[in-house]
């Protein structure tokens, strides 16, 4: 779906470098309303979820925190993860 085809007024776009529950709220809302353009983030993992499901004694932490950045009630195609690893010289 095109949102800015559906909707008038402005389109959000958000940004935010960790899942911070006031910011992915917004987010929700913007999708519901079809006014979220993009949702920027560090990280998003949500497409290793299902693996890690499969993976046996996978750490609670890190099955944790591949939940945290799930980022439910976003368009997943409206997220995009702008994390990058620096190498080191």
């Amino acid at each position: 779906m095109n949102a800015e085809s559906h909707t008038t007024g402005p389109l959000l776009t958000i940004s935010s470098p960790y899942r911070e529950d006031s910011i992915v709220s917004v987010a929700q809302a913007a999708t519901a309303a079809s006014r979220l353009r993009a949702f920027y983030t560090t990280l998003y993992l949500a497409r290793y979820q299902a693996l890690a499901e499969r993976v046996p004694g996978l750490p609670s932490s890190v099955a944790r925190e591949l939940g945290r950045r799930r980022f439910s009630g976003i368009d997943p195609a409206r997220i995009q993860s702008v994390a990058f690893v620096l190498r080191a010289t």
